[in-house]
């Protein structure tokens, strides 16, 4: 991204599980990163799922195809499986997430006013949203997470993003005549 996030993120990382199209998205500062956040994502899906990766598709990225990386999928006994150079159609799934993760970000932030500041946030808004909205992807409009994980999706908590919030001054931090909130 042109903007750093409020973390000083300068990248979104997503991981999409083909079969339910349930994505996971990290912000990242460096590509460096990548391989920690895919440690990371193996594990919480793996013990999540009680299942293995069985494949991992990613492009020809430096990020993916590190001495590093390619040892990680070997010891964890997943196929890799890399695209052609210059042909992003054959990995057409993560392209489109891509696209509809940033086209919604932005969409989003234009509507309530936000700073690209917040690109961070509502990237992480967008997945989650994207999570729990039936796809043409999948058969009797279910969502990606009602087929990973079995459940529902429970959208009655949910406000519009960049809603105003308040955040609480403890009284010891306050003088009596001072808002209790900012």
């Amino acid at each position: 991204m042109s903007t750093l996030s409020l973390g000083g993120a300068n990248y979104f990382l997503p991981f999409i599980d083909d079969y339910s199209r349930h994505t996971t998205v990290y912000t990242i500062k460096a590509k460096s990163e990548v391989i920690d956040r895919f440690r990371q994502f193996k594990y919480e899906m793996e013990n999540q799922l009680n299942t293995k990766i069985k494949r991992f598709r990613s492009d020809g990225g430096g990020e993916y195809t590190s001495k590093e990386f390619g040892q990680l999928l070997e010891v964890s006994g997943m196929i890799r499986e890399q695209t052609a150079p210059y042909t992003p159609e054959q990995n057409g799934v993560a392209e489109r997430a891509n696209r509809t993760i940033v086209g919604r970000a932005k969409a989003m932030l234009f509507a309530a006013g936000l700073s690209d500041l917040l690109w961070g946030e509502a990237v992480h808004t967008t997945v989650y949203l994207k999570n729990q909205s039936p796809t043409s992807a999948l058969a009797n409009g279910m969502t990606p997470l009602e087929l990973l994980l079995g459940e529902k999706p429970h959208l009655s908590s949910l406000i519009p993003f960049g809603a105003k919030g308040f955040k609480h001054v403890p009284k010891e931090l306050r003088s009596k005549c001072e808002p209790k909130s900012i």
